[in-house]
């Protein structure tokens, strides 16, 4: 997402998470093969934080399954990938024992491979789903981002039977749906 949000803290668990499924996929990678593979992956996470000037502790966990598949004709370099995931974590401020749970269900998929030249390529894929969803300690719901994410993403792909390549740019970024959270702070989450 472009621009400073007001929630500098839940933006980086959104980080967190997103690393996690990166390290998920990066452990999966050597599995590939030309015909395509489908991969699932789990995970369990903790750390610490003073984002809101107390001591936050999170204990995570994510699973999903990752599925690629290899482009045909001009694009048999470009590798298709298809994502699910569901990533869970329990925020508990150290002090009180407030809690909040903040949790994500989406399915990424890359719609489209648009040659360039050589060996570079645009990706266009879509990520939908409940993309946040931040619950009391009681299980009230707080609030909830819901909808979709567009983005363009141009890719040098090597020319090999490998997925992967090298990031050039992203082209195009878009947000469809309702994204309370783009205007809420991490910290107030903790009053309810």
């Amino acid at each position: 997402m472009h621009g400073r949000t007001k929630h500098p803290g839940l933006a980086r668990r959104l980080l967190g998470a997103a690393a996690a499924t990166v390290i998920a996929l990066a452990a999966a990678a050597p599995a590939l093969a030309t015909t395509g593979f489908r991969e699932d992956f789990a995970g369990e996470y903790a750390f610490s934080h003073d984002d809101c000037g107390w001591t936050v502790d999170v204990q995570g966990s994510f699973s999903g399954e990752f599925f690629a598949r290899v482009g045909k004709g001009d694009l048999d370099s470009a590798f298709f990938g298809h994502q699910t995931l569901a990533w869970t974590e329990v925020h508990v401020r150290r002090s009180d024992g407030a809690t909040i749970v903040i949790s994500s269900h989406t399915v990424f998929q890359e719609t489209k491979a648009t040659h360039i030249e050589g060996n570079v390529f645009r990706f266009d894929s879509v990520t939908a789903g409940a993309q946040l969803i931040v619950r009391d300690g009681s299980g009230g719901l707080l609030l909830m981002d819901r909808g979709s994410v567009h983005d363009s993403l141009i890719f040098d792909t090597l020319g090999d039977a490998t997925p992967g390549g090298i990031f050039i740019e992203e082209v195009d970024f878009r947000l469809a749906g309702k994204y309370p959270s783009a205007v809420t702070d991490y910290c107030s989450l903790f009053n309810g």
